[in-house]
């Protein structure tokens, strides 16, 4: 077993525990790749914007709980906007062609090949949200201004970069060498990690032919696997009389929770997805073994039980960020000591 010391602090106002976690809430990077198609301002209905299938992206998403995963009554915190932007590379009088978003995504027990499905399905629901809403303004300019109006089709498709690069790969065996080339490159020259995929989607569609608009899921940089202690595992009953114990001494109030709220190095110690779900997360991570290598299947395999014991503080990366000292340096270690002694027979 392993004790980690990751930062804990109270979960709500007023909250008064100090908290123990059996386990840690892994992350996903989910980023949309939008190809639109691009017009000039004076044709402003001729194009597909792709900025306002990323804004759908981003209502549908950002903060919204019905995406946040579950496990035994926790749920970890919903997905979280990091980024988002235009791919244009200086200012001129045409629409963007191209955009890119991407989300914070906590997962506590779902598999990547279920998370994968219902994030393309939340792309054809952007899409055809942004194409609803085109017409709207459109019919309503052209009743403005006189003019006849056409409703505008929904061109869009929606797809995971595994479909894409199979689409390829199908026909052309030489691509593994070339997105191998262009990382060595893109990789030399400072790119940052999670946009050098956007490199690859553009080689792919242009030799898929795909220049209609189009969305490409793919998830990038970093990738933390979620683990955690079952409610059988004996462990928790020892780590339970031990709080316990600690709680009567310097009377605190300890809640156990199976996760970690937060990202933290035990990720790295135990892994709960099955094979398949890694063989999924691999398929439609571009690179990964250049761009994030981890040993997944060793961690899988080692499957060391990892328990955090955090110091205790608030505002976590606020200019307000601070440590309760004698909680930090006081009873934690004790409480250490005391897991020590017991999981090593010696007390």
């Amino acid at each position: 077993m392993a004790i980690n010391n990751d930062y804990t602090c109270p979960m709500y106002p007023g909250d008064k525990h100090h908290y123990i976690y059996t386990g840690v809430g892994g992350k996903l990077l989910p980023c949309f790749y939008i190809q639109g198609r691009e017009t000039h301002v004076g044709q402003c209905f001729e194009g597909y914007d792709p900025t306002t299938v990323m804004a759908e992206l981003i209502k549908e998403l950002n903060l919204n709980p019905e995406y946040s995963d579950s496990y035994e009554g926790e749920y970890a915190l919903p997905p979280t906007l990091l980024k988002s932007k235009d791919l244009k590379g200086w200012y001129n009088v045409q629409t963007a062609k191209e955009a890119l978003v991407y989300f914070n995504y906590f997962v506590l027990n779902s598999d990547v090949r279920d998370i994968t499905k219902k994030l393309v399905t939340v792309g054809d629901k952007a899409v055809r949200r942004a194409t609803v809403d085109l017409n709207i303004k459109y019919k309503a300019y052209c009743e403005k201004s006189g003019k006849d109006f056409q409703q505008i089709k929904n061109s869009w498709s929606v797809m995971s970069y595994e479909d894409l690069y199979q689409m390829v790969k199908n026909q052309d065996e030489s691509i593994d060498k070339i997105l191998a080339e262009e990382t060595v490159k893109l990789q030399e020259a400072g790119v940052d990690k999670r946009e050098i995929p956007v490199s690859y989607i553009r080689i792919l569609l242009a030799r898929a032919n795909i220049y209609h608009p189009v969305v490409v899921l793919y998830y990038a940089t970093p990738y933390c696997p979620h683990n955690t202690l079952k409610k059988d595992d004996e462990t928790v009953d020892k780590l339970g009389e031990i709080l316990k114990t600690v709680e009567k001494e310097y009377n605190i109030t300890y809640k156990m929770d199976g996760f970690f709220p937060s990202l933290s190095d035990s990720s790295y110690l135990s892994l709960d997805d099955s094979m398949e779900s890694i063989e999924t997360l691999k398929h439609n991570f571009p690179q990964m073994q250049q761009l994030y290598p981890l040993p997944l299947e060793q961690i899988k395999k080692l499957n060391i039980k990892a328990v955090n014991f955090g110091v205790y503080g608030k505002d976590a990366h606020k200019s307000t960020e601070r440590l309760q000292i004698p909680y930090s340096v006081g009873v934690l270690p004790k409480l250490i000591m005391k897991t020590t002694e017991v999981f090593l027979n010696v007390c």
